[in-house]
């Protein structure tokens, strides 16, 4: 099997997963799907909504603010990441 072929397997099994989600959740449309309908199980075997392990970042916060100010808390180890990130090279 090629690799194109091998793509539109991928691709095809995806939606189809993509599809049983929204029906096990009784919803129509993806953009219906938010975290809090994927569950999470953590290491301490405790379910929760996968919006619980997201961060949450005000719209604008990486332009306005400094790294340091936009990923405090449990985050702040991304402010050095994020200072080193280059768009020329993505």
């Amino acid at each position: 099997m090629d690799k194109g072929e091998r793509v539109y397997y991928y691709h095809r099994n995806t939606l189809h997963a993509l599809s049983e989600i929204l029906m096990a959740a009784g919803l129509t449309h993806v953009s219906e799907l938010n975290p809090e309908y994927i569950m999470k199980r953590d290491e301490n075997s405790i379910v929760q909504p996968f919006s619980k392990s997201l961060m949450h970042m005000e719209a604008g916060s990486l332009i306005d603010q400094s790294p340091e100010m936009a990923f405090n808390g449990d985050y702040h180890y991304l402010a050095s990441t994020w200072r080193k990130a280059n768009p020329r090279l993505w």
